[in-house]
C-alpha cells in the first residue's frame, strides 16, 4: 500500500526517515536525478467531468489503468496523479536487473544476449521505452471497449458533440529533476522539480495546439535510436516559457481508430502481476537478442496498427519542405508546401497551425527571425 500510494520517490523518503530512527522531518534534502518526463492529460476534461459527475472517477481510473500499465510495461513508473493529468519518470536502471531475466534461448542466443547486456547504450535503450511506452497507451485508449463507450455518452455528446473522442495529450522530455518531498509535517507530497519537468507539461498542453496526441522534445529525440527516430516527424522549432534555448519538437503520426479491442476476462492481482512481469520479460529478451526495438515495432500488431496512417511518402516529403523553408524564413514557399500537404490531408494538425502562424502575418517573415518562435500555449 506504501509503494503504490507513495511511488518510489515516496519510498525513499519514508526509507530515509526510518534509518533515522527520529520523528517524521519533511525538510529533508532532495536528489538530482537524470530522468524522462512523461506528462498526459485528459483532453475536455472539465466538460466529461461536469457530464459523468459522480462517475468521473470510475472514467479517470479505467484510463488510469491503461495508461499506467502501458508505462509500466515499457519500462518507466508514474509518480504523481494530479486529476485528469499523470506524471511518468524514466530513470537510468541498474545494469545487474537486466541479468536476472529468465531467457528460454539457445545458448549461443543466451551469449549473444549477456554480450549485448554489457554493451548497450542503456539511455537509447530506456528513450526508447518511454516512446513505446505512451504509444502502446495510445493504442489501448483507441482500442478499449469500455473507453470506447463513453465515446456515445449522451450526456458527454451533448456537450461536446456527437462527434466526440476520448483522447490524450503526452508529452516527453529528458534532462535532470530533483526528486524529494514537498509539503510540511501536515501533508507531504513525493514530487520532482525543475525546469525540465515543466517543459514537459508544456508539451502536453502544445498537443492540442498541434492537434497531436504525443509531442517530443529535440532533446529526447536525439537520445532516441535511428529504428524510434525514424517514425518520429519534427514539426516545429520554438522557445517554452522558462527557457530561452530553441526547442526542436517532433511527433509521431498514430492511427486514431483502430479496430475495437476484444473484452478480455478479469485476472486477480496475482495472476495480472504474473502477466505483467512476464511481458516485461519478454520486452526485455526481444531487445537484448535483437539489439534494438526494431522487431517490436515492425512485427507486433498492437505498434503495427497504431502507425499505420494513411499518408504517404509524398506528404512526408512535402511537409519537410515546408518546414526547412518556415525555419530558414522563406515563408512563401513554406505556405505552397504546407497547401499541398493539406491537399493530401486537410486533417494535420501541425500543417494547419504553421500555416496559420504565417499567414496571421501576411506570410512576411520577420527581420529579426532566427528560426524559431515562442510557443504561447502553455
Amino acid at each position: 500500500l506504501l509503494a503504490i500510494s507513495f511511488g518510489e520517490a515516496g519510498g525513499e523518503i519514508i526509507k530515509r526517515n526510518i534509518s533515522s530512527g527520529t520523528e517524521l522531518n519533511p525538510i529533508i534534502k532532495g536528489k538530482k536525478k537524470d530522468a524522462i518526463f512523461g506528462f498526459c492529460d485528459i483532453r475536455n476534461f472539465t466538460d466529461i467531468n461536469q457530464a459523468l459527475e459522480e462517475k468521473t472517477l470510475i472514467f479517470i481510473n479505467e484510463i488510469a489503468e491503461i495508461v499506467h500499465s502501458a508505462v509500466d510495461r515499457f519500462g518507466g513508473s508514474t509518480k504523481i496523479n494530479i486529476g485528469d493529468v499523470f506524471v511518468m519518470v524514466w530513470k537510468r536502471g541498474n545494469k545487474c536487473n537486466l541479468k536476472n531475466i529468465n531467457y528460454e534461448v539457445q545458448i549461443s542466443d543466451s551469449n549473444r544476449i549477456n554480450e549485448s547486456i554489457n554493451v548497450f547504450d542503456q539511455s537509447k535503450y530506456i528513450a526508447d521505452q518511454a516512446v513505446l511506452g505512451y504509444l502502446y497507451a495510445i493504442q489501448k485508449i483507441n482500442k478499449s471497449v469500455s473507453i470506447l463507450n463513453y465515446n456515445n455518452n449522451s450526456e458527454i455528446q451533448k456537450r461536446l458533440g456527437s462527434d466526440f473522442k476520448v483522447s490524450l495529450g503526452f508529452g516527453l522530455h529528458l534532462g535532470w529533476g530533483i526528486e524529494g518531498a514537498i509539503g510540511s509535517f501536515y501533508k507531504i507530497d513525493a514530487s520532482y522539480l525543475s525546469p525540465n519537468v515543466n517543459i514537459a507539461a508544456r508539451l502536453m498542453a502544445a498537443t492540442k495546439q498541434y492537434k497531436v496526441s504525443i509531442l517530443i522534445s529535440g532533446v529526447l529525440y536525439e537520445r532516441l535510436s535511428k529504428e524510434m527516430q525514424h517514425i518520429c516527424r519534427k514539426i516545429d522549432v520554438v522557445t517554452v516559457k522558462g527557457s530561452d534555448l530553441p526547442l526542436s519538437l517532433y511527433t509521431i503520426d498514430v492511427n486514431y481508430n483502430p479496430r475495437p479491442g476484444k473484452i478480455k476476462p478479469k485476472m486477480s492481482n496475482k495472476e495480472k502481476n504474473e502477466y505483467l512481469r512476464m511481458k516485461k520479460e519478454e520486452i526485455s529478451r526481444s531487445y537484448f537478442k535483437n539489439h534494438s526495438f526494431k522487431k517490436i515495432l515492425e512485427g507486433k500488431k498492437n505498434f503495427k496498427e497504431v502507425l499505420k496512417t494513411r499518408r504517404g511518402k509524398v506528404f512526408y516529403e512535402t511537409f519537410s519542405c515546408g518546414l526547412e523553408s518556415y525555419i530558414k524564413g522563406n515563408w512563401l514557399l513554406a505556405k505552397e508546401k504546407f497547401e499541398d500537404c493539406l491537399y493530401i490531408d486537410e486533417t494535420d494538425g501541425p500543417t494547419m497551425t504553421l500555416l496559420e502562424y504565417i499567414k496571421n502575418r501576411d506570410y512576411i517573415c520577420p527581420k529579426d527571425w532566427k528560426g524559431y518562435r515562442k510557443l504561447t500555449s502553455k
